[in-house]
């Protein structure tokens, strides 16, 4: 009897102890500052940057892609780090606000959901370089 209620119990704790262990082992991301070496770093973006993208033109989600990111002037005047989105409305400019590292660097032109991108309208003539 004993013995069936502690191989019951190691089974629980196993199962228990695991969820918990794989969420210790994840690696968190590492924010990196936003910088000219850090911005060609990006090779990827953060889950809510297609929906603030397509939210802030008005377009399908599944239609916005991201394409690059790269350093340029904002509008007004100052250096900032970039990420270029296409849809169907033409290229979308938009600020980056943090870059995190963890396998590869992606960037976040929306860091919390649901939330518009900040963007130059992808008709605008591209006035900021």
């Amino acid at each position: 009897m004993r013995s069936g209620f502690l191989l019951m119990f190691l089974a629980m704790w196993d199962l228990l102890a695991t969820p918990q262990l794989a969420w210790a082992t994840k690696q968190q991301p590492q924010l990196l500052y936003v910088t000219q070496a850090n911005c060609k770093l990006i090779r990827g973006y953060s889950r809510n940057d297609l929906a603030g993208v397509a939210k802030a033109f008005g377009v399908p989600v599944d239609k916005v892609s991201f394409v690059k990111a790269e350093w340029s002037k904002g509008p007004e005047g100052r250096p900032q780090c970039h990420m270029v989105f296409n849809t169907p409305k033409g290229r979308a400019v938009c600020a980056v606000f943090s870059i995190l590292k963890t396998d590869f660097v992606f960037g976040q032109a929306v860091p919390v959901k649901g939330n518009p991108a900040i963007c130059l309208a992808p008709s605008s003539p591209r006035s900021w370089n």
